[in-house]
Formats: C-alpha cells, sequence, structure tokens
C-alpha cells in the first residue's frame, strides 16, 4: 500500500516538473518582437503574443524561427478558379495535384467523347451503350462541379500543407 502512494506521489512530482520545466523554459516560447513579428504579417500585443495580420498564420514546421511566416491560400480565389474555370483549376492552385490532375483528365476526356458522340450518331451507330456512357459521364462532370463549389464554400479543402483556405468572402479583393 505504501510503495504505490510513494509511486503515485514520484510521478505526480515528475510531472509537476516537467510541466515547470516546460513553461519557464524560454526555448518554448518567443518573445514577440520585430525580428520574430515582422511588420506587414503581424503585431505584437501587450502581453507579448504576436497576432498575424490577412492571410498570414504561423506553421512551427517550417524553417525560420519567426511567427507569421506563412500565407494561407485565399477561399473566394480557390472558388473562382475552380467553379468557373473547372478542370482543376482550383485544386492545382492549393497545391492537390492528384486531385487537380484526375479531374483534369476527366473532364478533358469527356469532352472529347461529347466531340466524337455527333459523329458516331451521323452513322447511326446500332449500339447505344457509348451514347448513354456520354451522357453520364457528362452528367458526373457536372456534379463533380457542383460538389466541389458547395465543398469549398464550406472549407473542406486544405492546401498541400494541411492549412485550411482563409475565408474572404467578407473581405474586399
Amino acid at each position: 500500500m505504501k510503495k504505490s502512494k510513494i509511486s503515485f506521489l514520484i510521478i505526480l512530482l515528475s510531472n509537476i516538473q516537467i510541466t515547470k520545466n516546460r513553461i519557464h523554459n524560454p526555448k518554448n516560447y518567443l518573445i514577440c518582437n520585430k525580428a520574430n513579428c515582422p511588420k506587414s504579417r503581424g503585431i505584437c500585443t501587450r502581453d507579448n503574443k504576436c497576432v498575424c495580420l490577412g492571410d498570414y498564420t504561423t506553421i512551427k514546421e517550417m524553417e525560420g524561427n519567426y511567427q507569421c511566416n506563412y500565407q494561407q491560400t485565399n477561399q473566394s480565389k480557390v472558388f473562382i478558379l475552380e467553379f468557373l474555370l473547372g478542370l482543376g483549376a482550383g485544386h492545382f492552385y492549393l497545391g492537390n495535384y492528384t486531385l487537380a490532375i484526375c479531374k483534369f483528365l476527366f473532364a478533358f476526356i469527356t469532352v472529347i467523347l461529347t466531340a466524337i458522340n455527333p459523329c458516331l450518331q451521323y452513322n447511326q451507330m446500332k449500339n447505344k451503350s457509348f451514347l448513354y456512357l456520354v451522357n453520364i459521364m457528362g452528367l458526373v462532370y457536372v456534379f463533380w462541379q457542383i460538389l466541389d463549389g458547395v465543398l469549398i464554400i464550406f472549407n473542406f479543402y486544405t492546401d498541400s500543407n494541411g492549412i485550411p483556405m482563409k475565408n474572404s468572402w467578407n473581405q474586399k479583393i
């Protein structure tokens, strides 16, 4: 019984010591100054914290020992690129190249098959399965465009670094 109490106290004291070292270790936090909180990207507050401005945010894994070191992608730009231009342009802008290339290839194949479709109809093709395939691919692409638009509006996608897009619908562009 005494051993369990002693081991509990040792664990409790060691956790307190670890927490105390984390709080008082100057390597674990940055004091806000002009060197680590650039004027164009952030503002130092009275309690020595750097508040990022505009589209900037802090990523600790990136090189450099300063805050506000990463510019987030603009959500309205991604929406305009993806929904109006289509072909995966918004995903290219986000850096999601796999999804962008898949969408581009799907759209390209759909357009090519749609262009071939009237030629095949002219020859009075008896097998209508190709025509159904072209129509289904067109509907799938339209559905994919609408779904991408909704997912971008609700900020579902992240950029290539896993950072969510900056909501900029209320800002002046």
